[in-house]
């Protein structure tokens, strides 16, 4: 995927910033629905950096191709790439020589601009396990200059939360679900998405019986029986569209 990230904080503040930090911030624990996820131990403040990181593996741009750099000791990246989720064998080799590897690479890469130009895919120890999410409450920064990503807080982040990143989604509904669908091989269930997709269906339902064409008082009660199934769908305005006379 091609995205577009926010400038790199000057690598100064960060490292101030982290060194100020009361100690570690998160930890990888499971997730309900989500097998694991990265998760805040402690209060996030807004704008605080979680993660400054270099990948540990880039590949060549070319579709198919092979890992080109290794960060560090080629052993030792190895079995931390094993650590990461996979979603399935991938449809398309990534790896010319490790065809383990390629559906965690498929699953955890970040297709990232480089300063030869060129979009390389990159995986991370720690950023590769976060979550997804259309509203997220972190943000992914990336500066080509030094192949390092920065993962800061973009609201504050209470203790318990799970800390999420867009992994590229854009536009309505629709659009979101088949960008992660075809990328990722999932389907968003975020409160964003959730939220929008009752209200779609709260829509149709309006559409197909208007409350104004209910006639009250003598059918009252089949006027409440549909306000109470909208809220239970997640209409939570329905009963201000009501106008009892």
């Amino acid at each position: 995927m091609r995205q577009s990230y926010a400038k790199l904080p000057a690598p100064a503040r960060v490292h101030e910033w982290l060194a100020a930090a009361p100690g570690p911030s998160v930890v990888v624990r499971s997730i309900a629905g989500r097998d694991l996820g990265v998760v805040a131990i402690r209060t996030i403040a807004r704008g605080e950096p979680i993660f400054v990181e270099k990948p540990l593996i880039r590949l060549t741009p070319e579709i198919g191709g092979a890992i080109e750099k290794w960060y560090g000791d080629p052993d030792v990246a190895r079995v931390a790439l094993s650590t990461l989720s996979r979603s399935g064998p991938s449809k398309t080799k990534l790896t010319y020589f490790d065809t383990d590897l390629d559906p965690v690479i498929c699953t955890n890469s970040f297709t990232l601009s480089c300063v030869d130009g060129a979009f390389h895919s990159f995986v991370f120890r720690k950023i590769s396990r976060l979550n997804h999410s259309c509203e997220p409450n972190a943000v992914f920064v990336w500066d080509p200059d030094t192949e390092t990503a920065t993962v800061s807080a973009t609201r504050t982040i209470a203790t318990g939360a799970e800390v999420l990143i867009n992994y590229g989604a854009k536009g309505n509904r629709d659009d979101r679900q088949r960008h992660l669908k075809k990328c990722f091989g999932f389907n968003c269930e975020c409160p964003r998405c959730c939220a929008e997709a009752a209200a779609r269906n709260g829509a149709e339902l309006l559409t197909k019986q208007p409350l104004q064409q209910l006639q009250l008082p003598l059918q009252l009660p089949l006027q409440l029986q549909l306000i109470d199934k909208m809220e239970r769908r997640g209409i939570v305005a329905a009963r201000r569209g009501l106008a009892i006379r």
